[in-house]
């Protein structure tokens, strides 16, 4: 049996070009059909597109004929199912993309998981084929769909800094400091005894709400960064991608920039300087990576474990400063979509689509 669905697409070498297309869905042995019941759209998602690329994003969805599907996180009901163990009704949390509906090649993974195990996903990262079977007592939806992949992205960066003695710096700057990853960095390094000063960095217009989070330790405009003290050992969390900010940065405090993580891209690569720079070299963090390895170093269960238990901290204090919006269909996400990649979404807002 086919099962309708509509897609919103975007151009993979002009993002801000987009369409809506219309297609069926036919399960076979080993697949199911589910109904994307919502997903979040955030920086995150953005980002997903802009590395679609470098980071293979495009080839989780494929497409053959210029046009992408942005993955997304969010939540999605079983309508149809040739999968041991999956049945209509049973609902997951996992990496889907803009759509109505997906299919998916599913095995079940113990009394909670399952992978997705179609061969063009075997070499992209484990982290993104891992589904989670989903009910009310798991959580918010929402929430969960909006801020936990990436508070996982800052839970990982942060243990490596941990693990790293921060290399050494007394204070933390993190740019864009307004947005949900930087501030769920912020959230995770406070959460330990001995932590470098957190410097929140952040555009004027944003600077009462950041300050009224609490989670930094000073608040500053984008221009007072080269005023502060260049002898001070500082690292750097880049989540803006500005390059022009972080040629400032480096420019500043030269060998006392102790390390430079480049995580985001929430100014989609402002500025056009790319000579090397002072200091050290900017490195890009990718979570997969270290998630591996820490899967390795603790046991795929501890590390799990580690992570649920930092995310109920994060999901308990996120209310007092994120306000959820759920939009729906296919123009309420071509004008969502908009938003996104010009900076428009206010910094306490989390927009989750049904399309």
């Amino acid at each position: 049996m086919s099962h309708p669905t509509t897609a919103f697409q975007v151009r993979r070498d002009d993002i801000a070009a987009t369409r809506t297309i219309h297609e069926t869905l036919d399960p076979g042995a080993g697949e199911a059909v589910l109904k994307i019941d919502q997903f979040a759209l955030t920086t995150n998602t953005v980002t997903y597109a802009v590395h679609g690329v470098s980071l293979r994003y495009w080839d989780f969805f494929p497409t053959a004929d210029g046009w992408g599907n942005v993955p997304a996180w969010g939540t999605a009901t079983v309508t149809a199912s040739h999968v041991d163990g999956l049945a209509p009704g049973d609902r997951l949390y996992g990496y889907f993309t803009m759509a109505q509906a997906v299919k998916l090649r599913l095995q079940t993974t113990g009394s909670t998981g399952l992978t997705e195990t179609s061969p063009h996903r075997a070499d992209l990262p484990a982290a993104y084929n891992r589904y989670r079977r989903w009910d009310a007592s798991v959580g918010d939806e929402a929430l969960t769909s909006i801020l936990q992949p990436l508070h996982a992205t800052s839970f990982l960066l942060d243990d490596f800094l941990h693990a790293n003695a921060w290399f050494g710096a007394h204070e933390a700057l993190l740019s864009s400091a307004s947005s949900k990853t930087a501030l769920a960095l912020a959230h995770a390094i406070r959460a330990h005894a001995e932590h470098p000063r957190l410097i929140g960095l952040t555009s004027p217009r944003n600077l009462a709400f950041v300050r009224a989070t609490g989670v930094y330790d000073e608040v500053i405009p984008y221009a007072a960064v080269t005023a502060r003290d260049p002898a001070t050992p500082v690292l750097y969390a880049d989540m803006a991608g500005d390059r022009a900010l972080r040629a400032a940065i480096h420019t500043h405090w030269a060998d006392r920039l102790v390390h430079s993580a480049a995580v985001g891209d929430t100014h989609q690569g402002l500025g056009t300087r790319t000579d090397p720079l002072p200091g050290p070299k900017a490195q890009f963090f990718f979570a997969p990576t270290w998630l591996a390895k820490r899967q390795s170093d603790w046991g795929t269960g501890q590390a799990a474990a580690r992570l649920d238990h930092a995310w109920a901290a994060f999901a308990a204090w996120a209310p007092q400063w994120l306000h959820v919006v759920h939009d729906h269909g296919p123009d309420a996400m071509a004008r969502r979509w908009g938003e996104a990649l010009g900076g428009g979404v206010p910094p306490g807002e989390g927009v989750v689509v049904t399309l």
